[in-house]
């Protein structure tokens, strides 16, 4: 089981399975909606991801066509990425840094590099690709 909470604490989540895909993404909406270089998000299967407190507290923003971000109207934490179609259907995305229980994966992705922050160096061997990486 994995908990998590947005910054304020007002919304917290649990995982009850597999966390998947961790991927830093480098499009421009992920580091605008982030304001920072990138967003990393994982993702677990719909019926393991729940919403256990606060959901009152979530505001939905559609970022672009079909793809919707969820987020705390407190203190502006990006909760979910929401978007129930093709190879995502049946999968709930989320900022995996809301995690405040302990996790790691050695599998990992940046997608989008092609718009990566011109200042920022990828140094790690994780694969990148330029493109969504499907």
């Amino acid at each position: 089981m994995y908990k998590g909470s947005c910054l304020c604490g007002t919304i917290k989540i649990e995982i009850s399975g597999d966390i998947k895909a961790v991927t830093h993404c480098h499009c421009k909406i992920c580091q605008k909606a982030h304001g920072a270089a990138f967003a990393t998000f994982a993702a677990s299967r719909d019926e393991h991801f729940a919403i256990v407190q606060g959901e009152s507290s979530l505001k939905s923003y559609e970022s672009s066509p079909g793809y919707v971000r969820t987020f705390c109207v407190h203190c502006g934490s990006n909760i979910q990425w929401i978007h129930d179609f093709g190879y995502n259907s049946g999968w709930s995305s989320f900022a995996l840094s809301l995690l405040d229980t302990p996790f790691y994966r050695n599998k990992q992705k940046h997608i989008y590099t092609d718009f990566k922050a011109p200042w920022l160096s990828l140094c790690d061997n994780h694969p990148k690709h330029g493109g969504s990486g499907n």
